[in-house]
Parts: structure tokens; C-alpha cells; sequence
């Protein structure tokens, strides 16, 4: 009902992991999530938007079956910052639809570039980015890789990941701006050249112009 493809599960059994997600299940990876002997996960493939929906509709039956959710109890939860944008399949962004999607108006003038990663601690998808393609035109592998890894887990803030092609921008264009510099300093100079090449291209002109009515018959 919720639109995911289907749900994986695994359990801690004495002789290991078992299940479909059990070849994954080594003791190391269900000591880190916290599994004990006869614990099960859970394990749903796909976007947020689709997985945290399908499994928090089979958590809360579970934990209400086993006597874990009190329904008496009120634990309040302020949230402040909603999800503003949905990631559909194709790496688009669409509207999230509740009452809260209202962007902050600090924000406004930022959703032009990354709509999905406004603060730094938004997690980004340099494949959405058109900056990751200056990256492998203008930067090695070291950088392309920081750069990739610091926009996924929030690590790096945009500025910090634009400052390297500045700095490989610059140095390819310190050797142009150095040659044009005497041009800047002696505008007499760029008028000359200009006019010498005008020169030239009237007298091609003029010949291409002889030979033409030459071919054609036309007399002189």
C-alpha cells in the first residue's frame, strides 16, 4: 500500500544471519545495529520517500503488537525544519506536499543553484550538480573524489567545494591575462593591429573581388 517494492528481513539466529538478508548479516554488522540472539531487521530498498513510509508502516504494528508503543504516553517533537523538496526517481525535485513547505525566507535567494542542499548540513548529489563537471575537467582525482564524498555527507559547503576551481581557473588564465597586459597598458598598439588587419583584408578582398568578375566575363 505504500508503494514499495518489497521488504527484506533478517534475524540473529545461533548459526548466524538468516533470512534473504542473511548473507549479509556477519556478526560484525549485527553487533553494530545492536542484534541480539533472535533479533530481526528490516530492510526496504529505494528512495526516502518511499522506504521510510513502508517501514514505518510495519514498525508501529510491530511495536504496538509486542507491547513496545504506549499509546497513553505524549513525547513531544518539535520540528523545525521540514523537508521542503521530494527526490523523485530521475534525480528531479518536486514540491513536498504538507502544510510546512514553506522555504525559510533566508533561504529564497539559494534555490536557484542547489535547491536541495541550501545549508551546509544538507546532504547534496553532486550528479545533480553542473559544478562536478568542471571538477573532472579542471581537477585530479584526489580533489574530484573530496569534492564527490564532502557534497554527499554534508562534509564541505559549496564555497569549499567551488574554491579549488577558482584557484585552477585563475592559473589558467594568469598566462592570458599576462599577454594581454601590454595591450591594456598601450591602446595605440591594439589600433594598429586592428588597422593592419583591416588593410589586409581589403586587399584580399579587392583580389577575390578581380577574380570573380574575371571568371564571370565582366570587363575592368
Amino acid at each position: 500500500a505504500t508503494g514499495a517494492p518489497g521488504l527484506f528481513w533478517g534475524k540473529r539466529t545461533d548459526d548466524g544471519g538468516s533470512g534473504p538478508l542473511g548473507r549479509f548479516l556477519d556478526d560484525a554488522r549485527m553487533d553494530r545495529m545492536g542484534m541480539g540472539l533472535g533479533d530481526a531487521v528490516l530492510a526496504a530498498a529505494g528512495t526516502d520517500r518511499i522506504t521510510s513510509p513502508a517501514l514505518d508502516a510495519v514498525r508501529v504494528p510491530a511495536a504496538r503488537a509486542v507491547g513496545m508503543a504506549e499509546d497513553t504516553d505524549h513525547a513531544w517533537l518539535w520540528v523545525t525544519e521540514f523537508p521542503v523538496f521530494d527526490e523523485e526517481e530521475d534525480g528531479s525535485l518536486t514540491a513536498s506536499h504538507h502544510a510546512f513547505v514553506m522555504p525559510h525566507a533566508e533561504d529564497l535567494d539559494l534555490l536557484d543553484t542547489d535547491p536541495a542542499r541550501v545549508r551546509l548540513k544538507d546532504p547534496g548529489n553532486p550528479e545533480n550538480c553542473p559544478v562536478i563537471g568542471l571538477h573532472q575537467i579542471y581537477s585530479d582525482e584526489k580533489t574530484v573524489k573530496w569534492v564527490t564524498e564532502g557534497c554527499r555527507n554534508a562534509g564541505i559547503g559549496c564555497i569549499d567545494c567551488k574554491q579549488p576551481l577558482i584557484e585552477a581557473v585563475t592559473a589558467e588564465q594568469r598566462e592570458r591575462r599576462e599577454r594581454a597586459a601590454k595591450f591594456e597598458e598601450d591602446p595605440g598598439l591594439v589600433h594598429s593591429i586592428l588597422l593592419e588587419g583591416s588593410e589586409r583584408a581589403r586587399d584580399v578582398a579587392r583580389e577575390t573581388i578581380e577574380d570573380v568578375r574575371a571568371a564571370i566575363g565582366l570587363g575592368g
